[in-house]
């Protein structure tokens, strides 16, 4: 009885771990974490729609830069997007990342 009730939590435990795993597509956040904007965009590429300016070294500085996860059509022509996202400190270096969604209007 003790073995059967074990491997259930197990399996529930493992079920759960597997289910709160966020999807961040090609993007690696243990590498992204300390790294400059410069970095990151040397690796994957240009930010979607960076939304301020890049400060005199090139870097992005206090703010956030997304990069497009995934595009779904809904209804009336707007698109939900995904997009994971960076922020970015004073020194321009990487600290947070999360994944959020959002709609655009068509």
């Amino acid at each position: 009885m003790k073995k059967i009730i074990c491997a259930v939590l197990l399996f529930t435990l493992l079920l759960t771990l597997c289910a709160c795993k966020e999807d961040t597509g090609i993007y690696d956040p243990n590498w992204i974490i300390g790294k400059t904007s410069l970095e990151v965009e040397e690796r994957y590429g240009e930010f979607y729609q960076p939304s301020i300016l890049r400060s005199s070294d090139g870097l992005f500085r206090n703010t956030a830069c997304h990069y497009l996860l995934r595009e779904r059509p809904m209804f009336f022509g707007d698109v939900e997007i995904t997009l994971f996202s960076i922020y970015f400190n004073e020194n321009g270096i990487a600290y947070e990342w999360c994944t959020q969604l959002g709609p655009i209007g068509g």
